[in-house]
This record gives structure tokens, C-alpha cells and sequence, in this order.
């Protein structure tokens, strides 16, 4: 209770351990007298109260304090991107209160105290899906600031801070994707007529394993980017380094594959292509060709069309679910050097990837093909 002249008209002294006492009062055949203890500071009002010694956890001097309390305790407090602005009404059937809320993607919201309660709080579940907090985080030379709303397909748009000075807006998601992510406002330009926005950035890292067999290959370091490997390589004519084309490389790793035919060489300039004699007629640099030590003396043509004709140009794989029409020839017990007509069989090329994986279930699983079709036994 406060402390006013009408409460203190109940009490008639104070102990030496200085709690103040009422007057003494019969209950039933007996006299007694009730204690309370004065607390130096209301949590609300700041003024100093009387309470029973027995309520210590009690920090609010009367109901008011304690409802007005209640009422403002989460205004201005933030939950993840949602600030809480002030309280708007009472929730009887869960009994909390309602409160007004602004995300940070600018949708107002009303939340009850249950749910304020969390650490992290979205205005909606697609809030919840696209909001990624990155305030504070450098993307290269740009750095988040704050979100500012959302685009027309509902990404959180940011106010990014490029070291060059300027401030502009931009959808996290261009900064945060793992592939080609941009890394300024557009201020930054890759050397060897490179745009910043350019997917054809050649990374050496990235095909280093497909071209070394057949070709020279060195890399730049593009500090601005990270430390960057720029792949670099040798014209086949003139053997000058220089920077090729993000399509020329693919065609190139795709033709070493076999995917595609010729055999396009990397030229730095189109003299250099006519000019060169071995232009459309060498497939490997001399040297680089692929090894086919590792494959028995018979693996040939013609012994891979015997094995087709024999298993009738069809996949022989029962459970190939038919999605690519192209056929090869598998090795059973994956022994290269074993070319008998009971190790070889023929199966798309997406069962014999898949084939890759756990090879003891495979083989089991072939051969046990081959024996119920021609009777090998194994």
C-alpha cells in the first residue's frame, strides 16, 4: 500500500527490527497485532510502500502501478526484425495482452505478449522464409545496413553501403547465393573486359580437373574478389596466355568428354584458328592423350556392338526407370581388364552412373541379371 495518512492511521509503532505494526485486533478469544515492512522504491512510480514481510518478491506499490506496468513493459523492445510500438487492447480468451507491432519489411502487425516472448518474431510466415539478418555483414566491398521492405516477389530488399561511397538498395538474396554473388554496387570491374554482373567469370578451380589432361592451364589472382583464380590458357597457335570465354571453355570440357563432337581447341583470335594447321583435326594436345592402358586388349568397337546386339540394344538393368535413351557397356565386377562376355553387360548411362555407388550391391545385382538371362554362372 502507499504511504498516506489514512494507512498510516492503522498502525500504532514500529519494532526495533523496524517494521511498522497495526493496532491490536481480537480474533476469536485472542489479540493480534499484524506486521508490514517498508520497501524504499515502487518499480513504477519510484515512491517508497508498505507491505506484508512476507511478500518479498512484491516490487509494485498498488494494482495501478502494476497494470500500468504490465501495459508499457514491451514498448520499444525489438524481436528480431519486428519492433513492438505500444499496446493496443486485452486478448480475453488467452488472456495477454495485444500489441502493436512494425516489421522491418514495413507490415504493421498486432501480437500478444505470448508471442512477443520469443527470441526471434516474424510478421508472417513469408517474412519468416526471406528475412535473413545480415546487418553488419560484408559482402566484399559492400556492407548490409538495414532492410528497407521487400520486392515485388517478396525478398527482403536491404540498404547495402559500398566502400566507394555510395548507398544503394538491392535484394539480400544477390549478396548471399553461393553462385556468382555480387560483391559492390557495380563500381568494381574484372580485369580482361569482365563486368561485375558477368556470369562468364572462369574459375580455375572449377575446371582445372577437366582441362589439365589436354591443355596448359594457369590462373590471376583478382585480389578484389576474394583472392579469385581467373583462368588463363594457351593459344594452340601463337602460345600466348590470355583469358577464354566462359563457352569456349564448355565446349572444350565437353568435348573431352565426348558429349559434343570436334574438338574445340582454345585460339586467342580468329587469325590464329585459320592460320593453325591442326585446326578441327587434333583432339588432345600431343602428349595429353588419355590413357586406355588400364582396358583389356580386345576393348575395342567391335566389342562393344557384339555386346549390344547380343542384349538387343536395350538397357538390361530391370529396375532402370528408362529416362535416357543412351547405351554402355558396364563392366560387372568393374575390372576394366575383364572383357569375358559374363562381366560385360549393357545398361544406360544413368544406370551405369548410378552403379558408382555401392558397387558390392550392383555386382551381386548384374550378375544375378546375367544368370537368369544366359545362365553365366559366377
Amino acid at each position: 500500500m502507499k504511504i498516506c495518512w489514512d494507512n498510516l492511521e492503522r498502525f500504532e509503532g514500529m519494532n526495533k527490527n523496524g517494521r511498522l505494526y497495526t493496532k491490536p485486533y481480537k480474533y476469536g478469544n485472542r489479540m493480534f497485532r499484524t506486521y508490514y515492512r517498508i520497501v524504499d522504491e515502487c518499480a513504477w512510480c519510484k515512491e517508497p510502500f508498505i507491505t506484508r514481510p512476507g511478500r518479498d518478491a512484491r516490487i509494485y506499490c498498488c494494482r495501478k502501478c502494476y497494470s500500468d506496468a504490465t501495459r508499457s513493459h514491451l514498448a520499444g523492445r525489438r524481436v528480431g526484425p519486428v519492433k513492438i510500438i505500444e499496446r493496443i487492447g486485452f486478448n480475453p480468451d488467452r488472456k495477454e495482452h495485444l500489441w502493436k507491432c512494425v516489421c522491418d519489411c514495413g507490415n504493421e502487425v498486432v501480437k500478444g505478449t505470448a508471442t512477443l516472448k520469443k527470441e526471434v518474431t516474424y510478421c508472417s510466415s513469408s517474412c519468416k522464409f526471406n528475412y535473413k539478418d545480415i546487418k553488419g555483414q560484408r559482402f566484399g566491398k559492400v556492407v548490409a545496413k538495414k532492410m528497407v521492405g521487400k520486392d515485388a516477389t517478396g525478398k527482403s530488399v536491404w540498404l547495402f553501403h559500398c566502400d566507394c561511397g555510395k548507398d544503394f538498395e538491392a535484394p539480400s538474396a544477390s549478396f548471399t547465393r553461393s553462385n556468382a554473388p555480387v560483391r559492390s554496387c557495380g563500381c568494381l570491374s574484372l580485369p580482361f573486359g569482365f563486368s561485375l554482373t558477368d556470369k562468364g567469370l572462369v574459375s580455375y578451380d572449377l575446371f582445372r580437373e577437366s582441362l589439365e589432361c589436354a591443355e596448359r592451364l594457369s590462373y590471376d589472382i583478382v585480389e578484389e574478389y576474394d583472392d579469385f583464380k581467373l583462368l588463363k590458357v594457351r593459344c594452340t597457335y601463337c602460345d600466348k596466355w590470355f583469358v577464354p570465354e566462359i563457352h569456349s571453355v564448355y565446349r572444350r570440357v565437353w568435348t573431352l568428354e565426348g558429349k559434343v563432337p570436334g574438338e574445340q581447341r582454345f585460339y586467342c583470335s580468329d587469325d590464329c584458328k585459320e592460320s593453325c594447321s591442326i585446326f578441327g583435326k587434333v583432339k588432345w594436345a600431343q602428349g595429353c592423350a588419355p590413357q586406355i592402358a588400364d582396358y583389356c586388349n580386345e576393348w575395342d568397337e567391335k566389342l562393344r556392338v557384339k555386346i549390344k546386339e547380343r542384349d538387343g540394344y536395350k538397357c538390361l538393368n530391370p529396375s532402370c526407370y528408362g529416362t535416357n535413351g543412351v547405351l554402355s557397356i558396364h563392366h560387372i565386377d568393374y575390372d576394366k581388364k575383364n572383357c569375358e562376355d559374363n562381366n560385360l553387360i549393357t545398361v544406360c548411362t544413368a544406370c551405369n552412373t548410378g552403379a558408382n555407388a555401392n558397387r558390392e550391391w550392383h555386382t551381386a545385382w548384374y550378375r544375378a541379371v546375367m544368370q537368369k538371362r544366359y545362365g553365366y554362372t559366377y
